[in-house]
């Protein structure tokens, strides 16, 4: 995990911790009924009037005190999803460029594990992408008698075309995106491509009773950009995205997870892409 990603997570806890001291403060405002009279100002504690001479006033003080109450949660409650919403977007806006000039980045751009830039290039030279096959010939496997063997390598069969399904429309680029084995040696084409490291389904019983984080999927992955006419290598780049199956039933199944941490990964491809 990154410490952009840290910084946004431990102030959305921050918020919701603030959000959450709010109620019992307006509880507290709501069950405290001023009852007054044209002689006495007097406070209600514990449901009883202090003066005998305004308790006939104390139900309809009560009654207001009641009906502002949700109203007040309910502005909470609209306050604090604002800003986990706006949270993200702050740390957009504070955001420097990344750099694009040769050399060795951790941590580079939206997220980006470990990028190694050889060659400065501009991505609007460039008016075709071919992304080849991603090599899994020396991805890990569990045995074959492994139940998720299967599974494994169904996904691993498809991976190259989950990257692109979702990589194409994450793109800002003018470019065309293709999956071709052929060498391309044509002018204003890119070719991306890369090998797949690790992926593993990780433990659908943990997603579902381990709660945040526990039991996720996850791939990482390596590749490179190549100017397809003069075969330069211009970045070398790796990434490992994790699912926790947040939002699917029982915590998700393992094919459908896997492909989601794919689909991660094929977006960075079009980040790291869109910031040349």
């Amino acid at each position: 995990m990154t410490t952009r990603r840290r910084r946004i997570i431990a102030t959305s806890l921050v918020l919701i911790a603030a959000v959450a001291s709010v109620y019992p403060q307006e509880r507290m405002k709501s069950g405290a009924i001023s009852c007054s009279s044209s002689a006495v100002s007097v406070r209600v504690q514990h449901g009883q009037c202090e003066d005998p001479r305004v308790a006939i006033r104390r139900g309809l003080f009560r009654a207001r005190g009641k009906a502002g109450a949700p109203r007040r949660r309910r502005r909470a409650f609209v306050t604090a999803i604002a800003l986990l919403v706006l949270a993200p977007t702050l740390y957009a806006r504070g955001k420097k460029a990344a750099p694009t000039e040769p050399g060795t980045y951790n941590a580079w751009g939206q997220d980006i594990d470990h990028i190694e830039i050889l060659k400065t290039f501009k991505i609007a030279d460039y008016d075709k992408i071919v992304m080849q096959p991603f090599d899994t010939s020396a991805t890990p496997l569990p045995d074959k008698s492994d139940k998720s063997y299967d599974t494994i390598k169904s996904v691993l069969d498809t991976y190259t075309s989950t990257l692109i399904e979702a990589m194409k429309p994450e793109l800002k680029a003018k470019a065309d995106v293709i999956q071709s084995e052929k060498t391309s040696k044509s002018a204003k084409t890119l070719i991306v491509r890369g090998k797949v490291e690790d992926l593993s389904p990780g433990s659908r019983a943990k997603r579902y009773f381990g709660g945040f984080g526990a039991g996720a999927a996850g791939t990482k992955v390596s590749g490179e950009f190549v100017d397809a006419k003069s075969g330069a290598v211009l970045a070398r780049f790796t990434q490992e995205r994790r699912s926790g199956g947040t939002f699917k039933v029982g915590g998700g199944r393992n094919m459908d997870v896997m492909r989601d941490s794919i689909h991660a990964a094929g977006k960075d491809v079009a980040h790291i892409l869109d910031e040349f």
